[in-house]
């Protein structure tokens, strides 16, 4: 069974890995920084849509006109 994750957490561990991958990495060019950069959201992206994760979870805010 998967740990629950409530959404705070959820938005920490995403906002996490992009600073922790390119913090490991050498510094490179500006092509090949948005290579990875496109590489790593489509995998994160994978990895998001593997989970399942219920209507509670989402933003608790309400967005008004």
């Amino acid at each position: 069974m998967l740990p629950k994750l409530t959404r705070r957490q959820l938005a920490a561990a995403v906002a996490a890995l992009p600073a922790a991958r390119l913090a490991a990495q050498t510094p490179a060019s500006g092509e090949d920084l948005l290579k990875q950069a496109r590489e790593q959201v489509r995998r994160n992206a994978g990895l998001l849509s593997e989970r399942q994760i219920p209507m509670a979870t989402e933003p608790a805010f309400v967005f008004k006109a």
